[in-house]
């Protein structure tokens, strides 16, 4: 029966790492879920249960959304629109990868492809014709995260906070990291130190307006810091009340890092199929449905010519 609400009818096996069974509507609620909610992305049992599970009963959109959270997700250096109003991810095989960052010259750039704003595709910011790339928005960026008490994840470079608790952290990325040292929870044997504060403190202010007087009413103002919200104490937060989430525990959870593999092209002998083959013996679903996650379409052998046949 199913193991989520006890169905017996229309079930599969849809994770290869266990034979644990889910009954179709119970497969597709979750894949709908995790496109709503990061922290449930991606659908996995016991291991991952890919997409082309549900690809016949799942609706386009909800297939579409969790296509474009998997580019995102799997991709280790992310990269959105500069133009706040957009923010979108651009998935890396929209990006020219054949810049060479010292000798490409400065003004070759690609749209965004949601709101096409021009984008070096040097440091991926607003392009700036005739301009060297500078990294200054992004220093700073990094010196506002420091300031306020967040790390980057060690994945996906987000901004990460601990609020309280242990030094394990999962990200929303599903990365699981030790705080103090950033190493994967599995390679950190726990005698690291954080050397910094656990806490972050406001920005200094700038209190020459209040030195100068009226003077300074007739002078352009500079721009406010931005306040940290989070300033407080670890104890402060662990008695709020408020819902962090649940501790990460020790809950088994596919842990991928963007590693790159390579494979060979597989060339099939003539009137050999594609379900014969050894790796995929295992999977309960026609050829055809089988799918690339990297290019969401399906998976082909290529053949061999015939000996003596005319190329």
């Amino acid at each position: 029966m199913c193991c989520a609400c006890g169905s017996k009818n229309d079930l599969q096996e849809p994770s290869a790492a266990c034979t644990h069974l889910y009954c179709m509507g119970c497969l597709v609620g979750m894949f709908r879920f995790a496109v709503k909610d990061r922290s449930s992305f991606p659908v996995h049992c016991c291991g991952l249960i890919q997409l082309h599970t549900v690809l016949p009963t799942l609706d386009e959109s909800a297939a579409k959304a969790y296509r474009a959270i998997w580019d995102e997700w799997m991709t280790a250096k992310k990269v959105y629109c500069p133009e706040r109003s957009c923010s979108v991810f651009i998935p890396p095989r929209l990006i020219p990868h054949s810049v060479d960052a010292d000798t490409a010259p400065a003004d070759i750039s690609f749209p965004c492809p949601t709101c096409k704003t021009g984008i070096c595709a040097k440091c991926c910011r607003l392009v700036h014709r005739g301009e060297p790339c500078g990294e200054a928005e992004n220093d700073y960026e990094l010196a506002l995260l420091a300031t306020f008490g967040y790390k980057p994840c060690p994945r996906c470079g987000e901004g990460v906070k601990r609020m309280f608790g242990c030094r394990h952290v999962r990200c929303r990325c599903g990365a699981d990291f030790c705080w103090a040292c950033l190493s994967p929870k599995k390679d950190c044997n726990g005698d690291c130190v954080a050397h910094e504060s656990e806490e972050g403190s406001e920005p200094e202010q700038n209190s020459e307006g209040s030195e100068n007087g009226d003077a300074d009413d007739d002078l352009v103002q500079s721009p406010k810091e931005p306040a940290n919200l989070d300033l407080n104490t670890q104890a402060h937060w662990e008695n709020s009340g408020l819902d962090f989430g649940d501790d990460p525990g020790d809950t088994r959870m596919p842990q991928i890092w963007s590693c790159v593999h390579q494979f060979d092209e597989f060339m099939a002998a003539d009137g050999e199929e594609l379900r014969h083959v050894s790796p995929l013996r295992f999977t309960r679903f026609r050829p055809a449905d089988i799918r690339s996650v990297d290019t969401w379409s399906a998976i082909v052998a290529s053949r061999r010519a015939p000996v003596g046949a005319a190329l």
